[in-house]
């Protein structure tokens, strides 16, 4: 063996390494029946997802809204249903005991509304709340209506764009959805009305910049008070004369595959191409000027905490640290007012293909997630109860807190030094030599991790084992386990390594799978040549 260790990693450091609802006013389409429809395997599920939008789907049985049309395509593709509500009407009526009336969104909010609460949190906290008109909705590019894309932008300096860490809240991809406006509104009037007084949220603005769009969908969201209220899509008028894309299937990454459909008159149309509508250009456009580390997309129902992919069940490159984070969004909801959201991978609930998150974070690195708020499901589906829209909010204020804090909190810092430099050091044999390695764990921390130290030699590679405190030949991991905080530690002190240039490098790989690729992970090195003796 050509290294090995003179001072011994006392235990401490061996340990620190190893750890190294509203009433129904009119219903444009009557003849859509809400079906109850059983499902054997991930294959018919993801079969079914193309002819119906589910409004959920678990425990082997899908619920949505059907035409004619598509009950007669699940009667090709061989499914059998169970009607729960000849109609949507009747599904309303059902469960009020009284006949359809005008509608009122009541204490929800809307389009106007959120406008004008836009405006008020900014005229009642002008240094900290910028209202940022993003882009137009389709309608208003028409000019049928006058509809923006609306931002608020919240921060200790908010006039100036400074190089700071910035998150994103959005709400209402989907018309019918309203309490997913509710929640990021009612964040972004909480932030700025606490600001002043609450040490954390003071700290977090003072350090970054929080965007909030409650409204992506604002024609839609129109079209849910006035006419329709399980209307989903946007109101692109289509070539086929129907009505509406999907905005949450129009997004660039993975656009067109499962779990999206090309008949505009799906539910999940995916639009003629991707970005094809102005409300996802619009995010596009917000996600591409800034450098968001992370994002939260609010719909309902289902009590959910989905990271990507959707579009595949297969892992994303973080998905421990995402299932991580969601796991502990999951568990400060529940403990608000004991309701569970699940922690998921989004494909685990169906496969769906063009989503703001996967966008998000294949395109743009952006930590994505999407938090399926109230109800869990029957009887209220989309028509959460207004007396539950406060404690949805107050169960997610904490989640999208912490969100904030990690996106605020800086990346893992390995740091390796050879005699205590950063620099390249030149050595003549026989001098001492001590490599140290430490990590400044960041954001990533608790996060399950590779941890290798390896060194490029003139006879060949060689990776350190922290369990037997030596260096052996080839690549390889030192440690598997949590990304925690490591104060530097020497992993080699010696003088009798031979003549030649050696490169040592620190770092940890989250995506665990033994492959040691600096271009992908967070690392250092530093180079030693050693001369030979005169």
């Amino acid at each position: 063996m050509f290294i090995r260790t003179l001072l011994r990693f006392p235990a401490v450091a061996l340990l620190a390494l190893s750890l190294l609802a509203v009433s129904l006013s009119a219903v444009a389409d009557d003849t859509r029946s809400v079906v109850r429809i059983p499902y054997a395997d991930r294959q018919q599920l993801t079969r079914l997802v193309e002819i119906v939008a589910p409004w959920e789907a678990r425990d082997g049985v899908v619920i949505a809204d059907v035409s004619p049309a598509q009950l007669e395509l699940l009667k090709k593709a061989g499914f059998r249903w169970e009607v729960l509500y000849r109609d949507r009407r009747e599904m309303v009526e059902k469960r009020s005991g009284a006949a359809v009336s005008a509608l009122d969104a009541g204490l929800y909010h809307t389009y106007e509304e959120v406008k004008a609460e836009l405006a008020a949190i900014a005229a009642d906290h002008p240094d900290i709340a910028m209202v940022v008109d993003i882009g137009d909705s389709w309608e208003k590019s028409q000019g049928i209506a006058d509809r923006d894309i609306l931002a608020i932008k919240l921060s200790g300096n908010v006039a100036v764009e400074e190089d700071e860490p910035e998150v994103l809240f959005v709400g209402a991809h989907h018309a019918r959805e309203w309490i997913s406006v509710e929640v990021p509104l009612m964040l972004a009037r909480h932030l700025a009305d606490n600001y002043a007084t609450d040490p954390l949220i003071r700290s977090q603005l003072d350090n970054g910049a929080i965007w909030i769009v409650p409204m992506v969908n604002p024609d839609g969201h129109h079209y849910s008070v006035v006419a329709d209220r399980w209307w989903r899509k946007n109101r692109r008028l289509n070539a086929d004369g129907s009505y509406g894309v999907d905005l949450n299937r129009n997004y660039g990454y993975q656009w067109g595959g499962p779990g999206s459909s090309s008949d505009p008159r799906s539910d999940t149309y995916r639009g003629t191409a991707p970005f094809s509508e102005p409300e996802s250009q619009a995010i596009r456009d917000l996600g591409l000027a800034h450098d968001f580390e992370a994002m939260i997309t609010y719909h309902n129902y289902s009590q959910l905490v989905l990271y990507p992919w959707g579009y595949d069940s297969v892992a994303a490159p973080e998905k421990r640290l995402l299932d991580g984070m969601a796991r502990e969004m999951a568990d400060l909801i529940q403990g608000v007012h004991g309701v569970r959201y699940t922690p998921q991978q989004s494909s685990e609930l169906y496969l769906s293909s063009g989503t703001t998150d996967d966008w998000f974070y294949g395109e743009l690195g952006t930590w994505g997630f999407t938090i399926e708020l109230r109800p869990k499901g029957f009887p209220w589906f989309f028509e959460l109860p207004e007396s539950q829209i406060v404690p949805t909010f107050e169960e997610n204020l904490p989640a999208a807190l912490h969100l904030i804090s990690w996106a605020e909190s800086p990346e893992p810092a390995p740091d390796v030094k050879a005699n205590g430099l950063d620099t390249a050091v030149v050595l003549v044999q026989g001098e001492p030599l001590e490599i140290t390695a430490a990590l400044a764990a960041g954001n990533r921390l608790g996060g399950d991790a590779d941890w290798w130290m390896v060194a490029e030699s003139p006879m060949g590679p060689y990776h350190y084992r922290a369990a037997s405190d030596r260096w052996v030949a080839g690549d390889g991991v030192t440690w598997q386990g949590p990304i925690q905080e490591l104060p530097a530690r020497t992993v080699l002190d010696m003088s009798t390594l031979p003549p030649g240039d050696y490169l040592f490098r620190f770092g940890i790989d989250v995506q665990q799978d033994g492959i040691i690729d600096p271009m992908r992970v967070w690392w250092d090195e530093v180079s030693v040549t050693i001369l030979p003796a005169r």
